[in-house]
């Protein structure tokens, strides 16, 4: 299973990582108790997705709405949704089942996908729901994350790969009823145009971001850009910009020999020393006390 690895494509699409090549379903476990891991970067994916979480509270940002799901509670995700976790107490930690409509239904199969599919592209059903084990569908969505946990890190079970899909097949009349029975939808407006600033910022993140560039790519008055970005992640558009260049300072302090002024300067901020100030206010700790840290878990 792969724990605490994401990888995101220039536009912030996750380029995801199947259970087989060619297999479209990717199982994930996210474990906050790592010091290099504590948050899952803004993201997007053309796959539906079930988390469960098994320890402690995460908060999931989802466009403009915000769950804080604990543990023995899971949170389905409509596909191409924006969305992002990060842990609500320390050390929590949740699986992740990605898995690709394709799965559900094939593309020539027009009758069916109608039926099934459809109603979570035009918005007819909920864009994401909580389930749980006081349900009797939650009940039975997590007895199934379990199942397809245990045979994908069994794949040497004759036909492991059909096993997967039958569980994804009956997992889906469950996630449709609930859907279809919850009402909390996100605007899809909304969801691209957040998807559009995240993906330029994260791109320009080592440059000098102004709120005009910002603006420009929303296609909004500055003013609007500000309290737009601020309602969907709850921070303002450089405060995300410094957790941002944080994170990315933390991946040259874990894997290269660079500087702490060269890594500043890399990562976009004027000074070093406003690098440490504001990564030790996002960490805790310095730079050279982070690097030493990571070097000392792993030797």
């Amino acid at each position: 299973m792969i724990t605490n690895q994401i990888k995101l494509k220039s536009d912030r699409q996750e380029d995801l990582q199947r259970v087989s090549p060619g297999f479209p379903i990717s199982v994930y476990q996210t474990d906050f108790s790592h010091l290099n891991y504590q948050r899952v970067n803004w993201h997007w994916h053309n796959d539906f997705q079930v988390c469960l979480v098994t320890r402690g509270s995460v908060l999931f940002y989802i466009v403009s709405k915000v769950w804080k799901v604990s543990a023995g509670t899971g949170i389905f995700i409509n596909k191409k949704l924006a969305h992002t976790a990060e842990p609500a107490t320390k050390g929590a930690a949740y699986y992740c089942i990605n898995f690709h409509p394709d799965l559900i239904c094939p593309n020539q199969c027009n009758f069916l996908k109608e039926k099934v599919l459809t109603p979570f592209e035009n918005g007819e059903t909920s864009s994401c729901f909580l389930f749980d084990t006081n349900q009797q569908m939650g009940r039975s969505i997590i007895d199934t994350i379990h199942s397809i946990i245990d045979i994908s890190e069994n794949q040497n079970i004759t036909g492991w790969e059909l096993l997967i899909h039958s569980e994804i097949l009956k997992l889906w009349p469950t996630i449709l009823v609930m859907s279809q029975g919850s009402t909390t939808k996100i605007n899809i407006q909304s969801n691209q145009r957040i998807q559009k600033m995240i993906a330029y910022l994260n791109e320009h993140y080592n440059e000098k971001v102004s709120l005009s560039d910002v603006s420009q790519i929303a296609f909004l008055c500055p003013e609007e850009c500000t309290r737009f970005f601020k309602k969907i992640t709850g921070k303002t558009i450089f405060q995300y910009l410094i957790q941002y260049r944080i994170e990315k300072s933390q991946d040259f302090l874990r894997n290269t020999d660079m500087s702490i002024a060269e890594i500043a300067s890399h990562t976009g901020f004027s000074t070093q020393s406003y690098f440490s100030v504001c990564f030790q206010k996002q960490t805790g700790l310095t730079p050279n006390q982070y690097r030493k840290s990571f070097l000392l878990l792993n030797n």
